[in-house]
Order: structure tokens, then sequence, then C-alpha cells
């Protein structure tokens, strides 16, 4: 049966970007970058902290994974709800995920107030994704397919005519080829695969088929 209800694809930003705001004096410089867990983070923020040992602040959320948890916004010191949230609010906009938004801000010397705070980080983070180029990542699964050697050209034009291009072959201790297969696609692969290549329909292929000839395993 098809998964096609499972989560398998999200999108994040394919490359760091940096977004800037300035109001009365006090200037927001945003940094937009791909990450993947927790560590990722700490060292960015790290190396913005030491980039910007005079700033007064610096405001980041995150998101992480494919439905976006854990996440987390910061506020650093501003009035709640006036920074890290606003940031935060813009990587829901975007529908992205394994991304943290980081914004210092040098203090000009005129308070902003609650609104103002609100649209600097805001606009800070918008600048920043304005030229962040947005890709989808497609979470997928190893799937092992084992064959006699006699077979080898009939199981490679299968797996071609099904797109499947990027393929590791290995010989030892038996022909093998390896395939990345999309999550949404994984549990009918090995009915598709073993009907393929004996011409029957997929449903006809059911989890206890044996062959003696080619072998699916998505474990």
């Amino acid at each position: 049966m098809a998964s096609a209800n499972i989560p398998y694809k999200y999108k994040s930003v394919k490359s760091s970007t940096e977004g800037l705001y300035k109001e009365k004096g006090s200037k927001f410089i945003a940094y937009l970058q791909p990450v993947s867990s927790i560590e990722d983070i700490q060292n960015c923020l790290e190396y913005i902290t030491v980039l910007h040992p005079k700033s007064r602040h610096l405001c980041y959320a995150y998101r992480i994974g494919i439905t976006g948890e854990p996440y987390r916004y910061n506020d650093d010191g501003e009035p709640s709800g006036t920074a890290g949230k606003p940031i935060y609010n813009e990587l829901l906009s975007n529908e992205v995920s394994d991304v943290l938004c980081a914004v210092v801000r040098y203090f000009g010397g005129t308070k902003l107030g609650v609104p103002g705070l609100i649209k600097a980080y805001k606009e800070s983070t918008i600048d920043a994704f304005s030229t962040a180029e947005i890709h989808t990542i497609t979470l997928k699964k190893q799937v092992t397919i084992t064959y006699r050697i006699e077979d080898m050209g009939k199981v490679y034009n299968i797996l071609k005519a099904r797109g499947y291009n990027n393929i590791d072959s290995r010989f030892d201790p038996s022909p093998s080829i390896l395939i990345k297969v999309s999550l949404n696609e994984l549990s009918d692969i090995r009915a598709q695969l073993l009907a393929d290549f004996y011409g029957y329909q997929p449903e006809d292929i059911s989890e206890d088929f044996v062959s003696e000839k080619i072998e699916v395993l998505t474990l």
C-alpha cells in the first residue's frame, strides 16, 4: 500500500544569506543559515557573537527537521515577543526548516518601542530571505536489490526505466545494487520492481512472494 500521506519532504535554504534593516540609528543584521542540528546552531551563534563583540543583542529563531521540531526563538534581552517571535514567524511564513535566523542589533541611541522592534526584526529577516535560494529536501532510504549476474542487464533496465540513475553496484559477496528511494515510495518499491521483473502487476506481488532470481530489501 502506498505511503503517500507520510511526511517525506520539506523546504530549506540552500546557503547562508544576510539581511539588513536600519531605523533611527539602530542597525539590525540578519544571518540566515542552513543547519541540521542543535550543535550546528550553537556553532553559528558562537561565530556571530565573535563577529559582533560590541552588539547589544543577538536574537534568533530556528526550526529543525521535517516537521520543524524542535524549534525555539529567543529575544536575548529585548522586550518579550519583539524579536525572536517575529523572526520565527518569517521561518513559518516561508515554510522552511533546518534553518537558523539570527539577528544582531547595534543600538543607535533611540528606543524604537515594541512596534518598532517587531518591525525591525521582521524586516531584517525578510531582507535575508529576499536573496535566499529555497529548495526542497526529499527524505530517502536505501534499498538493496540482489540478483543473479545473468539478470544484470534486465535489472538495470528496469531501474533506469523507473528513473533510478544513481545506482551503486556491488559484486561481493554477490551481485547487488543500492538505490535511494523516497520515503513516500518505499512501501511500494518491492512490489513494483518484482512485478516489472516478472511481467506481473504490482498487486499480484504479496508480502510473502518468494523469488529465487531477485530480492528487494527495504530494511
